[in-house]
């Protein structure tokens, strides 16, 4: 089956019914293998959508139907990262437009308070990928030219989702 026509339905907060189409193209830090088996794909787009419904401050994932994945992301929100996230504003998918590379780029979490900003991006599970750290390092450019904070005040980390790891990137 063709993954770009699969729908998944998942129970939105609201009880309404969202519907999304999982994103197969090529991405920031690298283009996608055409051997990569459209399952993982759709999980990982299945997870990625579950953090952008997910209400970070509140902590509530009861919208999430499935208690596996349920679990997975009340194990993701407890992570030490996020202990302090009530200080910060949240921005979910916050795009930008990169002038140097005349590109869009979407950062997954981006998280800023008056002085610091934390980025945030996901992984279904490996972050080991140098690309992925080089895509971070885009992406603070990008937020300290916008928001008007030091390079040296924004903390990038790569996020395993399945994993329920983060890795620092430096």
């Amino acid at each position: 089956t063709d993954i770009s026509s699969e729908i998944t339905r998942m129970k939105n907060v609201d009880d309404t019914m969202i519907q999304f189409t999982p994103r197969i193209s090529k991405t920031a830090s690298k283009e996608l293998k055409e051997d990569i088996d459209p399952n993982i794909l759709l999980r990982g787009t299945q997870l990625h959508r579950l953090l952008e419904l997910v209400d970070f401050k509140k902590k509530d994932t009861s919208f999430i139907e499935d208690k596996a994945d349920r679990k997975l992301i009340d194990d993701v929100l407890n992570l030490p990262l996020f202990e302090d996230i009530n200080s910060y504003s949240i921005y979910k998918e916050y795009e930008y437009f990169d002038e140097i590379n005349n590109t869009n780029g979407i950062i997954d979490l981006l998280l800023i308070n008056e002085k610091n900003a934390l980025i945030i991006d996901y992984k279904t599970t490996s972050f080991d990928d140098i690309n992925y750290d080089n895509q971070l390092k885009t992406y603070r450019r990008n937020v300290s030219k916008i928001f008007k904070i030091d390079e040296e005040n924004i903390k990038m980390y790569l996020l395993s989702i399945t994993r329920c790891k983060i890795r620092k990137v430096e």
